[in-house]
């Protein structure tokens, strides 16, 4: 495995041109990780504070005296087809990120590749089976969660996603502590993240979620904890912002 990182901490440094130190030393060395809830940039994505801070990470990555270099990272629930979009439809008033950890951690798209980061995706998926589990919640959940029905970009989600049912008075939090025991006597390691505002419940992998995925980066990149930034308030950077005394990230 170790053999397997090094391949992959300099396909990450080749690829987008500042991670990492090519074979003629003349690449940059990542020092800062910037971790950014893609949901929370969209938001604010017409006032200036954005352009101006596109405008620091190109100027510091260009005039670094330490040739150091900031690896900026959007973060999303939305599967890769929907946050792709999203940014498209932006027109511009966001700007492409080094990379993008999508549908809650499960997967890493570097910048300029359409499939997820092989590595991590194994990581991520172990031991996951989403055919036992969909038995799990239609045996015994079925009258109180739907699948959510995904439609065009939505449909290569990795996830189990679901809606609690509005005929269910049942707290969504309720729900989910009751399907996590289900599934631990079925022997099933699963995540189960609920989404309260919207009464949505997903069920993904144990071991996958934003604050993993952007662990794995932190490795692979060579970056450390003090040295990663991140900017969020949604149930998937819940983990991630429990470290933010370390970290010096600044929620919205």
């Amino acid at each position: 495995s170790g053999r397997v990182g090094r391949v992959r901490r300099q396909k990450i440094g080749r690829v987008q041109g500042c991670a990492g130190v090519d074979d003629r030393g003349k690449g940059r060395v990542v020092t800062k990780l910037l971790v950014l809830e893609l949901e929370a940039i969209l938001g604010s994505a017409a006032t200036v504070p954005m352009e101006e801070f596109y405008e620091r990470v190109e100027v510091n990555n260009r005039t670094g005296v330490e040739k150091e270099s900031w690896y900026v990272v959007y973060a999303t629930e939305r599967s890769y087809a929907m946050a792709t979009q999203a940014i498209e439809e932006a027109e511009g008033a966001i700007r492409w990120p080094d990379a993008l950890i999508c549908a809650g951690g499960v997967e890493i798209y570097q910048r300029g590749f359409k499939t997820p980061d092989p590595y991590w995706l194994s990581m991520s998926m172990r031991g996951f089976d989403p055919n036992p589990s969909k038995w799990v919640v239609s045996k015994f959940f079925g009258d109180s969660l739907t699948p959510l029905k995904e439609t065009g970009s939505g449909k290569d989600d990795p996830r189990l996603r679901y809606t609690l049912l509005s005929t269910v008075d049942e707290d969504p939090g309720d729900v989910v502590d009751q399907l996590e025991q289900k599934f631990e006597e079925m022997g099933l390691k699963n995540r189960v993240v609920v989404d309260p505002t919207n009464r949505e419940v997903t069920v993904q992998p144990l071991q996958s979620s934003v604050a993993s995925a952007v662990s794995f980066m932190q490795n692979m990149l060579r970056v450390p904890l003090t040295s990663t930034v991140g900017f969020g308030q949604s149930p998937s950077f819940d983990e991630l912002l429990s470290c933010k005394i370390c970290l010096g990230i600044y929620p919205s």
